[in-house]
């Protein structure tokens, strides 16, 4: 399955199981058993400060390029601290795979050594990410290989073990995905939502809103506006206005696009 493409409802049931998670991080174990403590703190350490390399090394993503994906990834690293970013690319160039879901993964991993300094990056496993899209089944697609990562991923699972959750204790859905916490929130450490929809009261310290604008909202005056109208108003999604914040990732669409 690709980012393009819905997971199916057996999709979903086999990432989730139980006994496939067992087996997944027994082999990566076996895969990965040589690796030295410093080595594997070394890996964590460079995971959760280098995007490039989490994307293309830990996760797999190999179709990036380091000219394309390589300054991208420069780029978002150097806007670390900005509350509010902006990421137009045309479609096809990967920047869902960078920006919503290899950047998500990365701002919930432990912070090893306090390698990074930027808030929320600092809060490791205890952040509370919203992942958007035009509809709430297609930000799913997001948290599909977001919740993959955690749970499916070799180098994750041998690197991250303290983050790998399992169902009998977290919450794991296609809606939302927990990892093991040292605090109790009643948000998810990711959830999803479509453009335009609510939050049930939920509150978040990062907001990822991808292709919050589609052909729907291209073909209408009247679906545009409502989606501006629903942006308008999305720091109310934050938890602390003054320190939170989003990315608006997307394709131009028309010289109204919000």
């Amino acid at each position: 399955m690709t980012v393009n493409q819905n997971p199916t409802d057996q999709d979903w049931v086999d990432l989730l199981d139980e006994d496939g998670l067992t087996e997944r991080r027994r082999a990566a174990e076996d895969e990965h058993r040589d690796l030295s403590t410093n080595q594997i703190r070394h890996l964590k350490k460079k995971a959760k400060s280098d995007l490039y390399f989490l994307c293309n090394g830990v996760l797999g993503y190999d179709r990036m390029s380091p000219e394309t994906h390589g300054h991208l990834c420069s780029w978002m690293e150097a806007m670390r601290g900005e509350r509010y970013r902006i990421e137009l690319m045309p479609r096809g160039h990967y920047k869902s795979t960078v920006i919503t879901i290899g950047e998500s993964v990365q701002m919930a991993l432990p912070n090893v050594d306090n390698v990074v300094e930027e808030w929320p990056y600092t809060l490791g496993p205890d952040i509370k990410i919203l992942l958007g899209h035009e509809n709430r089944e297609s930000a799913s697609r997001f948290l599909f290989e977001i919740t993959e990562a955690f749970v499916a991923k070799p180098l994750m699972l041998a690197l991250f073990p303290e983050c790998i959750p399992s169902r009998r204790v977290q919450r794991m859905s296609k809606w939302e995905l927990d990892l093991p916490r040292s605090v109790h929130h009643k948000e998810p450490t990711f959830d999803t939502i479509g453009a335009g929809g609510a939050a049930q009261g939920r509150h978040f310290n990062w907001l990822k809103l991808d292709d919050i604008i589609g052909e729907d909202a291209r073909e209408s005056e009247v679906v545009m506006g409502r989606t501006i109208r629903w942006f308008d108003n999305v720091n109310s999604l934050l938890t602390r206005v003054l320190v939170d914040g989003w990315d608006l990732t997307g394709t131009r669409w028309s010289y109204k696009d919000l």
